[in-house]
């Protein structure tokens, strides 16, 4: 097969700090390029907006969020990952680390 699962055979035989590693920083990257173009793309800026829409710049402002800003952030994180071959026990565990990191 021709999929992306296919290739993933090399990532599952490296040492899962270095797996992890390569994963923090493909979604870093990934993360930055997509806060880039919802603050130059209008479609995109109208719903990252709402985290700028503040008067007062305070720590709290960070967790004002759409929903489909969070979307398109999530998917632009983990597409490029699964389309690279990175197991799924990988992307699980990075995602979840996310999220708790948001709470």
């Amino acid at each position: 097969s021709n999929s992306a699962v296919s290739y993933s055979r090399p990532l599952k035989d490296i040492a899962a700090w270095l797996m992890l590693t390569e994963l923090f920083i493909l979604t870093d990257l990934s993360s930055y390029w997509s806060h880039r173009l919802c603050h130059t793309v209008p479609a995109l800026w109208k719903f990252h907006a709402v985290h700028h829409s503040p008067k007062m710049v305070r720590w709290t402002a960070t967790a004002l969020l759409h929903p489909v800003n969070e979307l398109i952030t999530y998917c632009s994180n983990i597409l490029p990952a699964m389309l690279l071959g990175f197991p799924a026990y990988a992307l699980g565990a990075f995602s979840y680390g996310t999220a708790v990191k948001l709470k």
